[in-house]
């Protein structure tokens, strides 16, 4: 695939001790490391500390990682119960001290399916949340580059990996995968065994797919426009031909009454997106990529 120009992967902080991590090097552009606490009693709580050591030994995996790629992005999370201001704030001093590229933090999403196991029970009630990330907007916030509602790039053309964001149609390939074709919204299977049945069958690996009217694509792309900080007038008017004041007035007058959006007054067709707008746009794709997961596990 030589029109490829960008690489991002995924990995955990067990695997970035292995040697053959540090083959990767100069064929990963950008490594996204999922840590979620340096918390000892966070991690026993989510299940990590046995997998992959305590908050101690992972921040010095960490600072040998960090080395090898253009970008190296570390992934926190919040929401956990138990998980107090002075924790987070912990976290968030330690993650300034690394320095990394850029930081994604994480509301915990809890689907459908977590719910009924003992998962279920390690988030935080939701009226904790708005406290906590209004910690990470005071530490990160005043350090790094805001790029969406939760990740952070010490520049503001930083590449990351929310494709939904940066593109209106988008294809993925392989089992479990989205795909956001004109109108429509297609899920491929998460079974392996089913995917490759389908596959050596000559079918493609879909297995869902659901239509959207102009009215909910619109309302997807204003939800998208919240998070990334990003809502443009001029984008609504000339890429999908609407006026987004109009066709879109109840949630645009609901999000100027809830304080989550303000007109520019230096420029008609820019929205300001403020914190409260941040937090809004953060809370609709979590809930947002948990119904994506609770589709996946049907």
């Amino acid at each position: 695939f030589p029109g490829i120009k960008e690489i991002s992967c995924e990995t955990d902080p067990q695997i970035i001790t292995t040697p053959q991590f540090r083959n990767l090097q100069g064929l990963v552009d950008r490594m996204s490391i999922g840590v979620q606490s340096f918390n000892d009693d966070i991690l026993k709580l989510s299940e990590r500390y046995e997998k992959f050591g305590s908050g101690e030994q992972i921040f010095e995996r960490l600072q040998y990682a960090q080395e090898l790629f253009p970008t190296c992005n570390i992934d926190m999370m919040f929401g956990f119960r138990g998980q107090t201001l002075d924790i987070l704030h912990d976290d968030m001093e330690k993650i300034w001290t690394l320095n990394p590229r850029q930081v994604t933090t994480y509301p915990l999403m809890v689907t459908s399916q977590t719910k009924k196991s003992v998962k279920g029970n390690i988030a935080a009630p939701g009226n904790q949340l708005a406290d906590q990330y209004r910690v990470i907007l005071d530490t990160l916030g005043s350090r790094y580059n805001q790029l969406t509602s939760w990740t952070f790039g010490r520049t503001k053309d930083e590449g990351f990996d929310e494709y939904v964001v940066d593109h209106d149609e988008y294809l993925g390939i392989g089992s479990g995968a989205f795909s956001f074709l004109n109108d429509s919204l297609y899920v491929n299977t998460f079974s392996l065994r089913r995917y490759n049945e389908r596959i050596s069958a000559g079918q493609t690996g879909v297995e869902r797919r659901r239509k959207f009217d102009k009215h909910a694509i619109m309302q997807y792309r204003l939800m998208l426009g919240l998070f990334s900080h990003r809502l443009s007038r001029r984008y609504f008017r000339e890429v999908h031909g609407i006026n987004v004041d109009t066709y879109l007035m109840k949630e645009m007058l609901g999000l100027k009454l809830a304080g989550a959006i303000k007109d520019d007054p230096n420029d008609h067709d820019h929205i300001i997106v403020t914190d409260a707008g941040k937090y809004l746009g953060l809370v609709m794709m979590k809930a947002f990529y948990s119904a994506m997961d609770n589709v996946r596990a049907e």
